[in-house]
């Protein structure tokens, strides 16, 4: 079961020890696969939700279903996860023999929502990790402000494209790759003290093999927001073969530690797209607002963008990126064990040469991490905030 609020989402387990008498449950309407009992939706609305539904189960043999309710609770229920799995077998849902099909039940009133997924079709598709980790975040943030027509659009347009990646052959997958020595070229003699690893260019090349569509690159211990992840995949989907690339930045201030210096790409943007990158690697914000770069001496704006290496290529760019480590081995490395092949560095210069132009994207959510010890306090409010809020469950384990 999943919880939201408003301009947030929550997931909240219940675990029902005793069932109590239950009423009976609301009558999906014979044939449709959209039902608003709260009357939420406009009837052009429904009419264009319904007209995606039904699509989506004449090409794939899933029935999909949407069922809006003010309260599931004066149907006896207490925990909205029971409550879809009984409406979906008393209405005898789905397709087929094993009544392949997949049910949303958001009651809008109690702001309690859940999917139930029946039939071997219908759980090839929807997978815990699909329901849990794709389906749900498309819809979550829009059911948090209210807009059930949305949030409807794009559990639908999720579920074409799990249908269609089940069909295809092609459910998601989950690949993990190392940064270690061993891809290192063998022309290069690493220096027995080095440990550290050789930057975020050498980490991403690691992971080449595996990597066959556009894609984008994360630090895995930055918090970067839902949106930014929508918004740097509808401009993927975009990408040329060749030639373009695009980024998500945010402002200095925003990623600036008041407990010491940071490390920022600092971009120079016009017109939408990124006309150079800088490596700063002592930035230091003041308490007054104020922010330096103590390596050149100058002061920077608060309104700077900058890249956080939330990065979006396609596939094309791996010989880019081994050819710039490659060099970077026989010029800068040498015998020194912390030199480091970074990707911002090597997007600027890609610009520089021209081969490539990349796009500046913008999220309305937060950036934050944890450069220093000090960070960890406001890191541990911030992301408390977020799940009181209802933006993440109360438990990540859950």
């Amino acid at each position: 079961m999943k919880r939201f609020f408003a301009y947030a989402t929550l997931l909240l387990l219940t675990l029902c020890l005793t069932v109590p008498a239950l009423a009976a449950g609301p009558a999906i309407t014979e044939g449709a696969a959209v039902t608003d009992l709260g009357g939420v939706l406009t009837a052009e609305e429904l009419a264009s939700l319904e007209d995606t539904a039904q699509s989506l189960a004449d090409e794939y043999g899933c029935g999909v279903y949407a069922l809006l309710l003010p309260d599931f609770t004066v149907y006896g229920y207490e925990d909205i996860f029971d409550f879809a799995q009984d409406v979906f077998e008393e209405n005898a849902l789905g397709l087929g023999d094993s009544q392949n099909g997949v049910l949303l039940a958001v009651s809008t009133e109690t702001r309690d929502v859940s999917i139930a997924v029946h039939g071997d079709s219908g759980n090839t598709a929807f997978t815990d990790y699909g329901r849990e980790e794709v389906l749900y975040d498309a819809f979550l943030s829009d059911f948090g402000n209210d807009d059930w027509y949305a949030g409807l659009e794009h559990y639908l347009d999720t579920c074409g494209y799990l249908l269609s990646e089940t069909a295809n052959g092609t459910p998601v997958e989950v690949a993990y790759v190392f940064q270690d020595f061993t891809s290192v070229p063998d022309f290069y003699r690493i220096p027995p003290e080095r440990t550290k690893p050789f930057g975020t260019v050498h980490a991403l090349l690691c992971a080449a093999d595996v990597v066959h569509e556009p894609f984008c690159v994360i630090n895995a211990d930055d918090y970067y927001g839902i949106d930014a992840y929508r918004t740097i995949y509808d401009e993927l989907v975009k990408l040329p073969e060749t030639g373009k690339a695009t980024m998500v930045g945010y402002l200095l201030k925003n990623t600036a530690s008041l407990h010491g210096t940071v490390s920022r790409g600092v971009c120079a943007v016009e017109d939408g797209k990124l006309r150079s990158v800088r490596e700063a690697l002592k930035i230091q914000l003041y308490p007054d607002g104020t922010l330096r770069d103590l390596a050149e001496g100058t002061d920077l704006s608060p309104e700077t963008v900058v890249s956080m290496n939330f990065w979006g290529f396609a596939p094309s760019i791996f010989p880019a990126l081994r050819e710039y480590f490659e060099n970077f081995l026989r010029t800068e490395a040498g015998e020194n064990i912390k030199a480091e092949c970074l990707l911002p560095v090597m997007v600027g210069e890609e610009l520089k040469a021209g081969r490539i132009e990349v796009s500046v994207l913008h999220s309305k959510d937060k950036w934050f991490g944890m450069t220093y010890h000090e960070d960890r306090a406001l890191v541990a409010e911030d992301l408390k905030a977020l799940h009181a809020a209802g933006v993440y469950p109360p438990s990540l384990r859950d």
